[in-house]
């Protein structure tokens, strides 16, 4: 039974074959049309040519943009100048350039081992020939098999590509989540495994970082703290030393007032004094005797 896979586009397939095994594409046809019908193929072949275009343009146009190409090997497929030498060559060219995959098909038995695509996986299992089967729909069944596996392949290295693109971008949920759905459809896709482990390596090393800020933060936070206590009592101690201050500063002025205040008590007395002195002496008439007394009391 075939899985249906949930994709966003569907693939171009173009059928390479000769002209005499047209029944034996129509019959891989109907058995493909399942994938059709599920949006996850667009056939496609020179029968598709509408009268008027130039059929060798449009050939080579799809044969171009085709992301599976099939080849449908026979003796007439061999014997064909076109096929062989034009077709097939442009399509192991695009394989080679990793544009497109290239599936041969074997319809009916040939000699094809030393052939250009010899070096790729054939269809059906075991390069049986079509022909050769007893039932041909369980060869055709076992080709889409095959065919659907390429497709799911072929979706999950276009997630897989596309999650590299947002990983390199940091945009590391979006590209996990592409790599997710690459597994989901071919859970046997190694780059979208390789894609996962970088992002949860990233996350891993990111939450590490994570850790490492809080503890600075926190840290820094401490000593915010503890700078901010500093900072109350200093300015706790300037406070004082300004209230300090003013009070010398009052001390200081008392202490001025009080002194200018006693110097004028002992100008005071000085001229009392003097002025008692100077009528003593008029009325004891000893000028000289009292002189003495004036020098002392002056000093």
């Amino acid at each position: 039974m075939l899985t249906i896979v949930d994709v966003k586009n569907f693939v171009n397939v173009f059928f390479c074959y000769a002209r005499e095994d047209e029944i034996l594409r129509n019959e891989l046809e109907k058995q493909l049309r399942i994938l059709n019908r599920q949006g996850l193929i667009l056939n496609w072949h020179d029968r598709m040519i509408s009268p008027g275009m130039e059929w060798a343009h449009e050939i080579n146009k799809r044969l171009n943009t085709a992301q599976i190409i099939l080849l449908l090997l026979s003796p007439d497929f061999m014997d064909s100048d076109f096929c062989y030498s034009i077709e097939m060559k442009r399509a192991l060219e695009r394989h080679d350039a990793g544009e497109a995959r290239v599936i041969p098909i074997i319809l009916r038995a040939v000699h094809w081992n030393d052939a250009p695509f010899s070096k790729l996986q054939v269809l059906p299992t075991n390069g049986k020939p079509v022909k050769s089967w007893n039932d041909h729909d369980e060869a055709f069944l076992d080709i889409a098999r095959g065919i659907l596996r390429v497709i799911k392949e072929l979706h999950a290295s276009s997630n897989a590509t596309e999650g590299d693109v947002k990983y390199k971008t940091a945009q590391y949920e979006s590209a996990f989540a592409l790599y997710e759905e690459a597994l989901h459809i071919d859970p046997n896709s190694t780059s979208a495994y390789s894609g996962i482990n970088r992002v949860l390596e990233i996350l891993r090393r990111l939450k590490e970082s994570q850790a490492q800020l809080q503890a600075e933060l926190k840290e820094t936070r401490l000593k915010l703290e503890l700078q901010q206590t500093e900072a109350e009592e200093l300015k706790n101690q300037f406070s004082q030393l300004r209230q300090d201050f003013a009070q010398l500063q009052h001390e200081n002025y008392m202490l001025h007032e009080t002194l200018g205040q006693r110097d004028k008590e002992v100008r005071i007395l000085r001229e009392t004094l003097h002025s008692f002195t100077q009528d003593s002496k008029t009325k004891a008439g000893d000028t000289n005797s009292w002189r003495e007394v004036d020098q002392i009391m002056l000093e």
